[in-house]
């Protein structure tokens, strides 16, 4: 009905029979659609705008308002653009699908025996070194421990080298 009253379709002309005016027909009403879909998806990024111009939003309402306005606004492109997505959804899905063929052409298929095998021999190494580490830790009070009697051997060879040192200016005479 608004195909005929818009002069999109002039039924007078209809061809019942042939299957070219139907298909003619079917994509006619499937573009009056789409123009239907982005006039309902503009008035709807337009509302969401103006609740993202209200000043009295809190934090977290802007957030929401913001998100909601994105999406109307992919709602928009995907209707004026189908291949990139008909909706926000659909856009999501496509992002999530491009990002996990991303990681396999990256990291390899997680869902592959070699991959599991590979994760699993790094998480090993990653456990072994850790246990190394933690083998070899040494509490603060231990390392102070360690430190003193470092420092108590320093004393004592520095003071048998003073020693030393004294006998020998005393055997030679002070001068």
């Amino acid at each position: 009905m608004r195909a005929a009253i818009r002069g999109v379709i002039d039924f007078r002309e209809a061809k019942l029979t042939d299957p070219n005016w139907w298909k003619r027909c079917r994509m006619l009403l499937n573009g009056l659609a789409r123009e239907d879909d982005q006039q309902l998806h503009r008035g709807v990024l337009d509302y969401h705008l103006a609740l993202v111009a209200n000043s009295g939003l809190t934090e977290d309402s802007f957030k929401t308002a913001q998100e909601n306005a994105r999406n109307a606004f992919y709602d928009i492109l995907g209707s004026l653009r189908p291949w990139e997505g008909a909706s926000a959804a659909d856009r999501k899905r496509r992002e999530i699908e491009d990002l996990r063929q991303a990681y396999i052409k990256e990291f390899g298929d997680p869902s592959t025996p070699e991959f599991k095998a590979a994760r699993a021999e790094e998480l090993r190494k990653f456990h072994e070194h850790r246990n190394k580490l933690i083998a070899e830790y040494k509490d603060d009070w231990t390392l102070l421990q360690e430190r003193i009697q470092q420092y108590k051997q320093d004393i004592k060879r520095r003071s048998q080298e003073l020693a030393r040192r004294r006998q020998l200016r005393g055997g030679q005479g002070r001068g």
